[in-house]
């Protein structure tokens, strides 16, 4: 093996490292701009009402997004519902 291969082989690597940072960075970008509306949704609530995100327009609003399956999904519950009792 001379200089030359591995040179061109670091060459790559360098080129493949500065790449996957560009694109690393741009995935991390936010997806959505400041002041940007949220899409209106009705959602049945487990008391069996239904709930339409435009019901509380003007109000600050924290949406959370998880399933059953999700592994720490009982705790986060647990932890919301003491945020919301106090």
């Amino acid at each position: 093996m001379n200089w030359s291969s591995i040179n061109k082989f670091l060459n790559i690597v360098l080129i493949v490292l500065v790449i996957g940072y560009i694109i690393n960075y741009f995935y991390r970008l936010p997806k959505y701009e400041s002041g940007e509306k949220a899409l209106d949704f009705t959602s049945t609530l487990l008391s069996g009402d239904t709930f339409t995100l435009s019901q509380l327009r003007g109000s600050y609003v924290l949406l959370d997004f998880w399933g059953s399956g999700v592994v720490h999904a009982g705790e986060k519950a647990r932890i919301w519902l003491v945020c919301t009792m106090r």
